[in-house]
């Protein structure tokens, strides 16, 4: 059997050294002026809030599909809540802004469709203009 031997040779050093830094000069009256022991740095971190989410409106449309579907515009309030639910989990905010719009808009309508239904409703018994006589059901006549 035949030995052969390998031989390893170094890669040439291709990573440059960090640059280097110098220490800025500071103020030491402004920093025991701001209440800091001397020779004690402090930072200043400003921390921005996030850009409010985008109300989905699904509770809403939850109720709208359950108790106010005159027309079946609680349904279509309900999708378009889940559509904008699903746009901003992915990161579109513009799209999911669109459709929580439409899904308010749909849940208002539906509340103020069904509102409307129940007081004409309330003023027709009222009015005796609409009522439930047992002569009509069984056809008496009156």
């Amino acid at each position: 059997m035949d030995k052969t031997t390998f031989q390893h040779t170094a890669a040439p050093n291709t990573y440059q050294s960090p640059p280097s830094y110098q220490m800025a000069e500071v103020d030491q009256r402004a920093l025991t002026g701001s209440g800091a022991p001397a020779g004690m740095h402090s930072s200043v971190i400003t921390i921005t809030p996030a850009s409010p989410q985008p109300q989905d409106h699904i509770p809403w449309s939850v109720f709208s599909t359950l108790y106010l579907n005159t027309c079946c515009l609680g349904f279509v309030a309900l999708l378009y809540s889940l559509k904008a639910r699903e746009r901003k989990d992915v990161g579109d905010m513009n799209g999911a802004i669109g459709y929580a719009s439409t899904s308010r808009s749909l849940n208002i309508a539906a509340l103020v469709l069904t509102m409307l239904l129940v007081i004409l409703f309330v003023i027709l018994f009222t009015t005796g203009i609409f009522s439930l006589r047992s002569s009509f059901i069984y056809g008496n006549g009156k």
